[in-house]
């Protein structure tokens, strides 16, 4: 086991019963929590301005395709006022 667990850039713990092994994967718990929340911390800031400018962006591209939507809309009518004045077009109400 040992083998394998050099094999694979791992660690290899040796426990003599069951109370050992409980303790230590209560050990590696917490050591996981504390380096997650210490990642946490450090990335903090950086998560929230990330998440920022891909709202911001977001908003900008929202704002593009609603003016691009009003944009053809005014054009669509406008077209079908021209039709219409061409007798190309007659409305059906």
């Amino acid at each position: 086991m040992e083998a394998v667990a050099d094999a694979g850039g791992g660690e290899f713990n040796s426990v003599d019963s069951d109370e050992d092994l409980k303790a230590y994967f209560e050990a590696e718990k917490e050591r996981l929590a504390d380096e997650w929340n210490c990642w946490q911390r450090e990335n903090d800031d950086k998560i929230a301005r990330v998440g920022s400018a891909k709202y911001d962006q977001l908003q900008d591209n929202s704002d593009s395709i609603y003016a691009a939507s009003e944009r053809e809309d005014k054009r669509f009518d406008q077209m079908t006022d021209y039709l219409e004045r061409k007798k190309k077009l007659h409305r059906v109400e």
